[in-house]
Order: structure tokens, then C-alpha cells, then sequence
């Protein structure tokens, strides 16, 4: 459960950072580049051109596909867990509603990350 909420937190922490230095770009244009977990912060932080936002927007792309292939994978995992006896001391009925949880929590971050990617899209049509 614990686990669960570190990662909604962080999930929190990266959308609401997006969202405040998203709309005020300021610092260093970034090129065409794959952008990692390590460097989202400082890209949008520092996001100035169009090609800057395009570069943040494919990032919460990527972001997206994988949140929602994790969404499908627990979700198989529910299914599969659904049919199966005991485990380790838990019944799997537990067990699936976990993986249930957890693929609710990603298709939500894969939601968001989409969210800022349409909003990066944006910023980029809007930039000169």
C-alpha cells in the first residue's frame, strides 16, 4: 500500500511541476532530443521554442505507452490471479484486486501524462 502511494505521489509531483513550469518557459532551448526521467525537470523548467515542447510532449508520450502497457500487464495479472488458489498465504481474490488497483493507477498516470503532453503540443503551436 505504501508503494502505492509513493507512486501516486510522485505522479502528483510530476504533473504539478509540468503544470507550473510548463507555462512560464524560461532558461536554455533544448534540441530534438529522448528525454529521461532525470532530465523532464529541467526540459520543461527551461522549455522555450516549439521544438522544446515537442521534445517534452513526445516524453509524456512515451510516458503514456508505458504507464498503460504496465495498466494492461496487471490487468492480466488480475485475470490470472482470479483463477488460481492460494498464494503465499494470501487469497488471490486479494491478490487480483491489488492488480486491479495498480492498473487503475496506471491507466490514471498514463491519463495524465497525455494531459501534458496535449498541453505541450499546444504550448509548442503557440510558440514562434
Amino acid at each position: 500500500m505504501r508503494t502505492m502511494w509513493s507512486f501516486i505521489l510522485g505522479i502528483a509531483l510530476m504533473t504539478s511541476t509540468g503544470l507550473l513550469f510548463g507555462c512560464a518557459p524560461s532558461g536554455a532551448a533544448f534540441k530534438t532530443q529522448e528525454l529521461t526521467a532525470f532530465d523532464i525537470e529541467a526540459a520543461v523548467k527551461n522549455a522555450r521554442t516549439k521544438t522544446d515542447h515537442e521534445s517534452i510532449a513526445a516524453y509524456y508520450e512515451r510516458e503514456a505507452k508505458s504507464y498503460q502497457a504496465k495498466a494492461k500487464r496487471h490487468e492480466r495479472m488480475s485475470e490470472t490471479y482470479a483463477h488460481i488458489g492460494f498464494v503465499k498465504g494470501e487469497s488471490p481474490i486479494h491478490t487480483s484486486r491489488h492488480c486491479d488497483r495498480l492498473a487503475r493507477t496506471y491507466r490514471e498516470a498514463a491519463e495524465k501524462s497525455r494531459s501534458l503532453a496535449r498541453q505541450h503540443r499546444q504550448l509548442a503551436e503557440a510558440t514562434n
